[in-house]
């Protein structure tokens, strides 16, 4: 079965490590697919053998990812501005999905989750161009998977 492609924000640090943007210290590492978890008594799902996550559609777990780019653009909770991230810098990217998937209403879940491409944008804000550029820059370098255009994603 082909991956699915789609659409994901993360944190980056100085140097371009990829940390998930809303599950604080899950670090993704290069070239490596990383595998959704399941803390079943956080979400109340305590039942056992339901298998690896994502488990069913109302169910929160697995690797999340928008099938538009610009659904993932609008999404409040990811476009945190970097001063609200203590060191941290919002990177958008491209993600291939696999293994058990879920859809959902702006794109999908996945059991297993890859970096492929890291989105340039260029902010508006002089402030904060720098800092933006180089931390897009660092990810695609540290995780060797190409720094795009948006009219390319």
């Amino acid at each position: 079965m082909e991956p699915l492609l789609g659409y994901r924000a993360w944190r980056a640090d100085r140097d371009g490590r990829l940390c998930s943007l809303r599950v604080d210290g899950v670090w993704w590492e290069p070239g490596v697919a990383m595998e959704a978890t399941c803390p079943r008594p956080v979400h109340r799902f305590d039942e056992v053998g339901i298998g690896p996550a994502p488990h069913a559609a109302n169910h929160p777990c697995g690797w999340h990812a928008f099938t538009r780019l610009d659904a993932l653009l609008a999404d409040e909770g990811d476009t945190a501005e970097p001063s609200d991230m203590l060191g941290f810098t919002v990177v958008h990217g491209v993600v291939a999905g696999g293994g058990r998937m879920q859809e959902h209403e702006q794109g999908w879940r996945a059991q297993y989750a890859l970096p492929v491409a890291i989105i340039r944008y260029v902010p508006g804000d002089p402030d904060i161009r720098s800092q933006v550029l180089l931390a897009q820059y660092a990810a695609s370098e540290r995780y060797g998977i190409d720094l795009i255009d948006p009219k390319d994603a």
